[in-house]
């Protein structure tokens, strides 16, 4: 089951008139593409994928019985560009995640997902934190985005990781 509630016309990348939307999947399952990504950022995300789990998973995914890669903690929004599945909003309580896959990184597109969901979905009157983590390859990438969405660094832990607040 998804809901596709809101979505955007968007300037990003060399095309205009792209459109974006997020789409509430209820039911997120691995997939090898997230399973290959997770493993490819498990420091960035500050999560531990070893190879028993991957080939577990990549085992079920192959025999056509995925699992689930969300808890019922968690809310994943898909995004969407024009027809493209690009990657994912996750939410966790108040904090957002955001990956998007490799082949589409570079676009512009986690900024306008980030502001979609801001502008559209989250109802929440308590504050949203982004967690930029030491390890992240791409952190002063991601916190530039950040700080152009509205978000304010309030807190580095002794580990290095980054608390942003929108």
């Amino acid at each position: 089951m998804s809901e596709a509630k809101n979505y955007k016309q968007i300037p990003t990348g060399t095309e205009r008139g792209n459109i974006m939307r997020l789409i509430r999947n209820y039911n997120p399952l691995w997939s090898k593409k997230h399973l290959e990504f997770f493993r490819k950022y498990q420091k960035s995300y500050g999560i531990i994928m070893t190879d028993a789990f991957f080939n577990k998973e990549f085992d079920n995914i192959t025999y056509g019985k995925p699992t689930e890669r969300c808890n019922a903690d968690q809310q994943c929004y898909e995004i969407h560009v024009n027809d493209l599945y690009v990657g994912d909003i996750i939410i966790i309580d108040n904090e957002i995640d955001i990956l998007i896959f490799d082949e589409y990184s570079g676009n512009g597109y986690a900024y306008s997902a980030i502001k979609l969901f801001v502008e559209n979905y989250y109802k929440c009157k308590t504050s949203l934190e982004a967690v930029v983590r030491g390890e992240n390859c791409e952190k002063d990438k991601i916190k530039s985005v950040l700080n152009k969405l509205g978000f304010i660094h309030n807190c580095t832990s002794s580990e290095g990781n980054e608390i942003w607040i929108y």
